[in-house]
């Protein structure tokens, strides 16, 4: 009998490789991930940083603020730039929006062009309410010049009177006691003056005079020129 052939062996077939060497297995669909449009809206917003805040402009002139930010600046008095300055301001505006808007806020104002409001008792109890309850009082000269014509009515109360309201010392020596008026009631008996209403009191010179003398200018703060955009 012819010798038997041995059996062939049996191959075995090696899976296919990649270039880099790794085994190619059964392919998975690719997920699609989700883009979150309002992330990359936040994202955006945070490169762009916080929203500039509103400045004051200081120059030789004056400082210069806009109408919106008066409050803050002018009755609020954020940062207390105008107390320490120890000077009461002198305010600004040739549109006479602010005298509007200091009558609609806790204020004392005289309008130093109406005779009716400059009397020596209007004054003097304009002056002495806002002093003992705190307020605001204003004198708006308009846009003419009328210190001198305040002066000599402030002078038929007390000498030297708008001269020391400005320079603080009529509040320093409380030498407003002196033309309190018993007919004036018992909210104005001296004992009355007191904290907190003393310390809130604050006096504003108000103009449209783009160039108030120098001499205003050098005894108070500022000025404050409005600009009403």
């Amino acid at each position: 009998m012819p010798p038997k052939k041995p059996a062939a062996k049996a191959t075995i077939s090696k899976p296919a490789t990649t270039k880099a060497g790794a085994t190619k297995g059964p392919t998975k669909p690719k997920q699609s991930v989700p883009v979150n449009k309002d992330a990359k809206k936040v994202d955006a917003k945070s490169k762009e940083g916080p929203p500039a805040k509103e400045t004051t402009e200081v120059t030789a002139a004056g400082i210069t603020v806009k109408f919106r930010q008066l409050d803050s600046v002018l009755l609020r008095d954020v940062g207390n730039v105008i107390k320490d300055s120890g000077k009461w301001p002198l305010v600004i505006d040739p549109s006479g929006t602010t005298a509007t808007f200091l009558r609609h806020r806790y204020a004392n104002v005289l309008n130093a062009l109406e005779p009716s409001e400059m009397t020596a008792d209007k004054i003097r109890l304009a002056l002495l309410g806002s002093i003992r309850f705190g307020k605001i009082f204003v004198i708006d000269m308009m846009g003419v010049d009328m210190y001198d014509a305040c002066a000599r009515r402030f002078d038929e109360i007390q000498e030297g009177l708008l001269g020391a309201l400005i320079d603080k010392s009529l509040l320093k020596n409380e030498s407003y006691i002196s033309f309190i008026k018993d007919s004036d009631g018992p909210e104005y008996n001296p004992v009355q003056f007191v904290d907190p209403y003393l310390t809130d009191f604050s006096f504003v010179l108000l103009t449209r005079n783009p160039n108030p003398p120098k001499h205003l200018c050098d005894r108070m703060y500022g000025p404050i020129r409005i600009e009403m955009q």
